[in-house]
């Protein structure tokens, strides 16, 4: 993707997909401080924060080329998965 293009997620779409897949879903792991407060667009997550879904969620979420879906505590979010940059940030989608 180019430094200038914003992907744009449908996160009403994202949140019905984890509700209708919440059986896929692990228990949110607390945060370390800081984190969960400061979760946003163009920040890079420390070492083992986001975890990976499980493929069949995975395979239920939009997918966009170079980038990856993680939980983060309560929250999903959209990587740049070569770098770990936070594209799209949905609050609390595992309540």
């Amino acid at each position: 993707a180019n430094a200038g293009t914003e992907i744009t997620v449908d996160k009403e779409s994202v949140r019905s997909v984890f509700l209708a897949n919440a059986q896929y879903l692990r228990e949110p792991a607390s945060l370390p401080p800081g984190i969960a407060e400061n979760l946003e667009r163009g920040m890079i997550l420390p070492p083992g924060v986001a975890k990976r879904l499980e493929w069949e969620l995975t395979q239920a979420l939009p997918r966009h080329r170079g980038y990856d879906w993680r939980q983060v505590g309560r929250d999903a979010v959209l990587l740049q998965s070569a770098t770990g940059l936070v594209e799209v940030v949905i609050k609390d989608v595992l309540n």
